[in-house]
């Protein structure tokens, strides 16, 4: 009886252990999580004008703990920004864990582009490379 008590209790405490995510870099404490896409800029009669998200399914935006902007199965795209400015000031993005890529990178030509992210609490506006923008709010 002893014996399988003990390997109960083994079996419990193996059960109950679980990976911990690591603690956001400082400059991404804000950042890291999953933002839903709720809007995107548009020209409408020569005016911008935002129109909500008509995606049958929900959009995501994820930042990893480190800024990196990953998808639901936990990789990158194959070119990814280095940089962003965040409310005016330019953060870095270090990977500092394990890159997953989608299939094979070696047939993409990337180039270098500076993400503009507006956050204010939990809603993000994220200006792409060639000026579009696209609203989020915290999931």
């Amino acid at each position: 009886m002893r014996k399988l008590l003990c390997f109960l209790f083994v079996l419990l405490a193996l059960g109950s252990c679980r990976k911990d995510e690591p603690e956001p870099e400082p400059g991404f404490k804000n950042l890291a999580g999953r933002w839903l896409v709720t809007a995107r800029e548009e020209m409408s009669n020569g005016e911008k004008v935002w129109v909500p998200s008509t995606a049958s399914a929900p959009v995501y935006l994820i930042f990893r703990f480190d800024g990196l902007i990953i998808n639901e199965r936990g990789e990158t795209g194959c070119c990814f920004s280095y940089d962003y400015i965040v409310n005016g000031e330019k953060i870095s993005v270090i990977p500092k864990a394990e890159l997953k890529y989608p299939g094979n990178c070696a047939l993409v030509d990337c180039f270098s582009c500076t993400l503009g992210l507006d956050l204010s609490g939990d809603d993000l506006i994220v200006t792409g490379c060639f000026g579009f923008k696209t609203k989020y709010v915290r999931d």
